[in-house]
Order: C-alpha cells, then sequence, then structure tokens
C-alpha cells in the first residue's frame, strides 16, 4: 500500500519527534493530541524546522509546504485520512488500547495503526479493533533524529502487506528497519532494561559509583554511553514502567524494578526532561 499521509497521535517528545522526521521524508502529516496545546508545539516546531531547513524555497513556496503538508486536526475522527497512524501516547496498555478502538472505528478498513510502544505486546492493542492485519508496532529509538533503527514488530494476525508497508515507509524516513516477533520489550529494550536495571543495583550495593559504572560500560563495551545515562536520556519513568511490564509477562528477576529506581520516580528525578536524574542537565529557558 502507497502511503501519502500519516497521522500521529500523542505528539510529546517521541510523536513530535516522530512527525518531524516523516514529514522531512516527504508525507503530508496530521496531528492530535488530547492536549491541544501539545499538538500546537508540534506544530510550531515544524514550521520552525522547514524554515531551518528549506531556506531554498521562496517565501510563498515555503507559506504552501507548511499549509499542504501538516495540519492540526481537531478531533481524532480528523485522522481519518490518513494511510498511517502512528500512536506515540504514554506507555500505559490500557490508553493504547483505547486509542486504537477509536481509530478502529474512525478510519477506512485499509488505514494501518502503529504504535510507538516500546514494551507492550502488539497483539494485545490488535485485539481491540477489527483490522488486527493492519495493526503492528514501529519503535522509533529517543532522539529519533539520531538513532538509525526501527523496530517493526509483527502481532499475531499482522498482514506481510502490512510489514512491508511499515518498512518502506521506515526507509523512506532514513531508518533502517528489523521485524521482530511480538513479546513484551521485543528485543532492544528486554535487552537494555535488563541492564539498566543491573547497573542500579550495582550502584545500590556500593560496588562502584555512578561515573565507574558508565565508564566501565563506555570504555570497557565501546557504548556510546552508559546505562545510568542512557536510562536518564530514556527517562526513568519510562524505564520503570518497561521494568513493570516486562517483568509482569516475563516473571524474571532481572526485571524487576529495583528500589532505587521507584524512589527517584517518586521523587520527580526522571532524567534529562526533569533536569535531574542519575546525572544533572540544564533545562531549557521557559518562555
Amino acid at each position: 500500500m502507497k502511503v501519502k499521509i500519516i497521522g500521529i497521535t500523542g505528539t510529546g517528545l517521541m510523536g513530535s519527534a516522530i512527525a518531524e522526521k516523516a514529514l522531512l521524508a516527504g508525507y503530508s502529516i496530521r496531528l492530535y493530541d488530547v492536549q491541544k496545546e501539545h499538538a500546537e508545539a508540534c506544530m510550531k516546531k515544524l514550521n520552525s524546522r522547514l524554515q531551518s531547513l528549506m531556506k531554498k524555497f521562496t517565501a510563498s513556496d515555503l507559506s504552501n509546504v507548511q499549509q499542504n503538508t501538516v495540519t492540526l486536526c481537531r478531533d481524532i475522527a480528523g485522522l481519518n485520512e490518513c494511510d498511517l497512524i502512528i500512536e506515540a501516547v504514554n506507555e500505559e496498555i490500557e490508553l493504547k488500547r483505547k486509542v486504537f478502538t477509536e481509530l478502529d472505528k474512525i478510519c477506512p478498513p485499509h488505514v494501518i495503526l502503529a504504535s510507538n510502544t516500546s514494551a507492550i505486546p502488539v497483539s494485545k492493542l490488535a485485539e481491540v479493533t477489527s483490522r488486527p492485519d493492519k495493526v503492528a508496532g514501529l519503535h522509533f529509538f529517543n532522539p529519533v533524529s539520531v538513532m538509525k533503527l526501527v523496530e517493526i514488530i509483527a502481532g499475531r494476525e499482522t498482514s506481510d502487506d502490512t510489514i512491508h508497508t511499515l518498512e518502506h515507509v521506515a526507509k523512506q524516513m532514513g531508518k533502517t528497519a528489523v521485524c521482530i516477533k511480538d513479546a513484551p520489550g521485543f528485543v532492544a529494550n528486554r535487552l537494555l532494561v535488563s541492564m539498566i536495571n543491573e547497573a542500579c543495583r550495582v550502584l545500590s550495593e556500593g560496588i562502584a559509583d555512578r561515573d565507574t559504572i558508565d565508564t566501565v560500560m563506555r570504555l570497557g563495551a565501546n557504548y556510546p554511553m552508559g546505562p545510568l545515562a542512557l536510562a536518564d536520556l530514556m527517562g526513568l519513568d519510562v524505564c520503570l514502567k518497561i521494568m513493570e511490564f516486562l517483568y509482569a509477562g516475563l516473571q524474571d528477576e532481572r526485571y524487576r524494578p529495583p528500589l532505587l529506581l521507584k524512589q527517584m520516580v517518586a521523587e520527580g528525578k526522571l532524567g534529562r526532561k526533569t533536569g535531574k536524574g542519575f546525572y544533572e542537565y540544564p533545562l531549557p529557558p521557559q518562555k
């Protein structure tokens, strides 16, 4: 199936970054968020990005590109003209199932519904729709502008045509796509979260301090960043949710959330997005 219009529902950090990448790949974009200010901020960011990257256009050309390729939807029904919708709401299974139920009702049968979930089995989302063959995972990594990988997750009934369409979209966006069988955590987070979990335990037990742990993995394993810095980048709340979901689904002690992580999340120390996690970060000035 040829995709011309991509809808994004959930325009926070990941949703807005995916929208930007899709726009620059030549797709028309429809934006929707229950929090209108988030969608408006995303729209503003996309327009600013276009202005900085498309200086070769005349002012009138740029205005036309902005007007014709990015549209804010007042409600979720405005996404019904899309060929592909990428859901990027919070990592909560019942919230995602609610969104998929609503999308299934308002979208024509040909529309593919994809989730940017990082851990939730796709089949759990597909079962609330009448189109399980057109439901899949499309897991982008943060920061979307830099990370090359996209995990495409095939649910129990996801069709080959759906997978091939998503592979083409990922390629158009400059990504390398890998197809993963449906399971909690898929591949990347199943491996990464167990490492982050163990790093928290090593820190809690006083075996090594924060900087030593991250230095060992950067210089000893040639990772671009250590597990604690990675957790800050992902968001400690996101790490905790993934651990909880994996532990509930797999009953494996490697994924039991450590007390240190729970305490930090309870204190609002969520990593880069709050300015403090395992490390401290400058926050952008308030406008």
